[in-house]
């Protein structure tokens, strides 16, 4: 096969102008552009030149563009344009930033079921619009799901290439032979590859469904040698169960491989009644933002809380071997109850964690108490204790009435004999101390008892003499003084 003919930068589609090649699918190659007077960034995508002359293939080509633009959604790229340059037709897309779901498998390898349902939930109420304005995509698989980058740094999901798809109702255009074989042989349901004509919007969940067990196992569940094969285990082989595959139900849980069965069943009416049902029953795996971002879109506001046990009955354990033909359709809302279920558990966690902290809280504040306590006890306990005045008269008054004075007679100490300059006139002599004069003298009591403190300094009280110290020398004037 010729290697595909690339348009150079520069070429013009209309008031478009090609700046870079992006990239090439089966049928299509894709180029960033611009337009010419507004300014506007782009993707063109071109079909292939081995296409170009076959009638069918422009006529889906172009129908690409006519379904697309039946489908407004926010999640479905948006096509702006049609046109033939020459020989080629070409459609205007917007253009956008980010991975498609394959290249991250390829890159990851698989995904949790969180993840997974993340990026599911918004191109299922992509295909629930495309299914309500009566087209079916009939391809999808992780090529044609683009993880797009927004302008606020988050992801946004979109849904690629309706080149396929078949439109019904009011927009019918049937270009199908009943035995042609379209679309990726991987994901196509059994009534798919049995007749081409015999699909509707069940045929599409049951992609969904492969590419839900593509995501969380990283494998597909049939993996024939050869289409021969491949088609066999479609139509007759059942997939094989997480639990086989080395996953535990901590990793996979059970409600979410019930799910992936039932999407994988061979009748289509075993399989989820439409897109947004099927998109309700994943919202519990998803995460809150997705969850919240999308609530009003999966019709689930103003729901009443539910008890747990009302939501393991809306997802029943069952035997996984079997569980495409086994698991009965829920009475209650299903979507309802696991939502209700999953918020009442977010805010009995909450009410937990509020708990848990408030505990945590009070009890440093207790412990914080205690150690200022502890310290201030210390501190007390080795500083010296300062005397009081008040307590210090108290305990005075209170020991001199306990202990009474006792009055100690004191004998009376000889006077000291004064020294008297020459040019005085003489005193008159002492008069001798006699035992008699002595003892006519008063003596003076000594009180014996507590001193009373005062707020000055005690000064020392007068030695007193030694009782073997000689008496004091008689000084001139008392020897001569009646001489003279």
């Amino acid at each position: 096969m010729e290697p595909e003919r690339r348009f150079p930068s520069g070429m013009c589609f209309g008031n478009y102008e090609l700046t870079a090649f992006l990239g090439e699918g089966g049928m299509g190659t894709v180029y960033a552009a611009i337009h010419r007077n507004l300014g506007k960034r782009v993707a063109i995508k071109t079909l292939r030149a081995q296409f170009a002359n076959d009638p069918d293939s422009r006529a889906r080509f172009l129908r690409e563009g006519k379904a697309a633009a039946a489908v407004r959604h926010p999640n479905v790229v948006d096509v702006d344009d049609v046109g033939i340059v020459g020989e080629t037709p070409y459609l205007v897309m917007e253009l956008l930033e980010g991975e498609a779901l394959g290249t991250k498998l390829a890159r990851v390898g698989r995904l949790s079921t969180s993840e997974t349902a993340d990026v599911l939930i918004p191109v299922l109420l992509a295909l629930a619009s495309a299914h309500r304005s009566g087209v079916v995509h009939r391809d999808l698989k992780p090529d044609n799901i683009f993880i797009a980058r927004d302008d606020h740094g988050g992801t946004r999901p979109k849904l690629l290439d309706f080149g396929i798809s078949k439109l019904t109702q009011a927009h019918s255009l049937s270009l199908t032979d009943r035995h042609a074989l379209l679309g990726t042989p991987y994901y196509m349901a059994p009534e798919q590859v049995s007749s081409a004509r015999d699909v509707d919007a069940r045929s599409d969940l049951y992609s969904i469904g492969v590419i839900l067990y593509h995501c969380v196992t990283g494998r597909l569940p049939f993996a024939g040698t050869t289409l021969t094969q491949l088609i066999g285990q479609i139509l007759h082989a059942q997939p094989a169960p997480f639990r086989e595959l080395g996953f535990d139900r901590h990793e996979l849980p059970a409600p979410f491989e019930a799910i992936v069965l039932r999407c994988l069943a061979k009748a289509a009416a075993d399989r989820p009644a439409g897109a947004l049902e099927l998109a309700r029953e994943l919202a519990p795996f998803a995460s809150r933002r997705i969850r919240l971002m999308y609530e009003e879109a999966l019709g689930v506001r103003g729901e009443p809380e539910i008890a747990p046990s009302t939501f393991e009955r809306t997802l029943p354990s069952v035997d996984v071997v079997d569980a495409a033909s086994r698991v009965e359709p829920v009475p209650q809302t299903p979507f309802a109850c696991s939502v209700s279920s999953s918020r009442w558990r977010e805010t009995l966690s909450r009410r937990w964690a509020s708990s848990a902290l408030l505990l945590l809280v009070t009890v440093a504040l207790v412990a914080g108490l205690a150690y200022f306590v502890a310290v201030r006890r210390a501190i007390d306990a080795n500083s010296p204790a300062e005397p009081d005045a008040r307590e210090d008269s108290v305990s005075a008054s209170t020991r001199a009435t306990e202990q009474p004075e006792v009055a100690v007679p004191v004998a009376p100490v000889a006077p000291v004999a004064r020294v008297v300059p020459n040019d005085s006139p003489p005193a008159a002599p002492p008069s001798p101390q006699t035992p008699e004069s002595a003892a006519s003298l008063p003596a003076e009591p000594l009180r014996v008892g507590p001193r009373k403190r005062s707020a000055r300094t005690p000064t020392a009280p007068p030695k007193a003499a030694a009782p073997n110290a000689p008496a004091p020398a008689e000084t001139d004037d008392a020897i001569w003084g009646d001489r003279r």
